[in-house]
């Protein structure tokens, strides 16, 4: 409920306003009316109004880059950590996400498990990820060592660990506040110039048919969670959500047109190039859908604004082509020179291993 924080403070405001007259039954000219005034200013009643005001949010201009199913192609990521650094160079509110299956899809990840793609998500920056299927290809020691080594809090609202020996002491029940690095949680809020924004995971529930996650894992489901989670962080006064999902476009859909709440979803499953938001409930509170195609070619750019009761009221979205040149054959994005160099040195293993076969 966007308008949930307002309807508090209107509350509290005829509360006080109640007891003033109460507190002044003999109010009648000017000068009484002075007195009332230095009275709210002094007294806890005015402290309760002045407060209240404060908790009425100003609209926030927030940029969201996303990644979705990279699949450990890293060869473009010396230029995708150029753009995202030109990115953030000319823009002030920046969040950089990823809806996982990071797992699974090149010798990088045959080599490194992992460790390779989390090394270069960590030094760029990255603020959250949710899980996606093939992060559960491999053992569930693997997928601990991948998340005890991110920098960032994975996300993911419908996954119960608490009976896998290995994730279990990794895995809160609660929504996580203070950007804590290396552990899962069903939603962080991240603070952004003062305000809040909510980051929700899901994965989806045919992870048990498409990958090979410890039987002990218990995947519920998403769209239920999607709605307890989104109610939680209202009742925190978090009235700007994004979700991370790794359901499926067909299902993202069908996300936006059911469970209220939600501001964005940054999709991924599916492959999906959206070379623009889709845009659902336009006319009472709009619901985004984005998602920037496979293995890391595109880096989803989407600036929002929201208003002071959360909702979205402006938006523009594109993905940006990293491996794109100019007329003269020249790519439009050089890349970075430390990733470049740490790049060279994880493939040094990777053509030893070629020339040996």
């Amino acid at each position: 409920m966007k308008n949930g924080s307002v309807q508090k403070i209107s509350f509290i405001l005829i509360i006080c306003g109640f007891m003033l007259v109460n507190a002044f039954p003999l109010i009648s000219s000017t000068k009484d009316t002075a007195s009332l005034v230095e009275f709210i200013k002094n007294s806890r009643v005015g402290s309760i109004v002045n407060a209240s005001a404060k908790s009425v949010s100003q609209e926030l201009d927030l940029t969201i880059l996303y990644t979705n199913d990279t699949h450990a192609h890293l060869k473009s990521i010396p230029r995708r950590f150029t753009a995202i650094n030109k990115i953030r160079d000319a823009k002030e509110n920046v969040l950089l996400l990823d809806s996982g299956d990071v797992f699974t899809g090149s010798p990088f990840f045959d080599q490194y498990l992992g460790q390779a793609d989390i090394h270069f998500m960590n030094k760029i920056g990255y603020d959250a990820m949710t899980l996606g299927n093939h992060e559960f290809d491999k053992s569930s020691t693997i997928l601990r060592d991948f998340i005890k080594a991110a920098a960032f809090p994975i996300v993911t609202a419908n996954i119960n660990f608490s009976k896998d020996e290995d994730l279990k002491e990794l895995a809160h029940t609660e929504i996580d506040t203070s950007g804590r690095k290396g552990n899962i949680y069903p939603a962080v809020v991240k603070k952004i110039k003062g305000q809040r924004v909510g980051v929700v995971g899901l994965t989806t529930e045919r992870t048990t048919l498409l990958s090979k996650p410890n039987k002990e894992i218990v995947f519920e489901g998403a769209f239920e969670k999607a709605e307890k989670t989104v109610k939680a962080l209202d009742a925190k006064g978090v009235n700007k959500i994004i979700v991370l999902s790794h359901l499926g476009y067909g299902y993202d859909k069908k996300l936006a047109r059911t469970v209220k709440g939600i501001d964005v979803i940054v999709g991924s499953h599916s492959h999906t190039k959206l070379k623009v938001p889709d845009v659902y409930n336009r006319k009472k509170e709009p619901t985004l859908i984005v998602q920037a195609g496979r293995y890391g070619r595109f880096l989803g750019d989407l600036d929002v604004t929201f208003d002071n009761t959360g909702k979205l009221i402006k938006w523009n979205g594109k993905l940006i082509d990293i491996l794109v040149k100019n007329e003269a054959g020249e790519f439009l994005y050089a890349e970075d020179k430390w990733a470049k160099n740490r790049l060279e040195e994880f493939s040094i293993p990777i053509k030893e291993m070629k020339k040996k076969k």
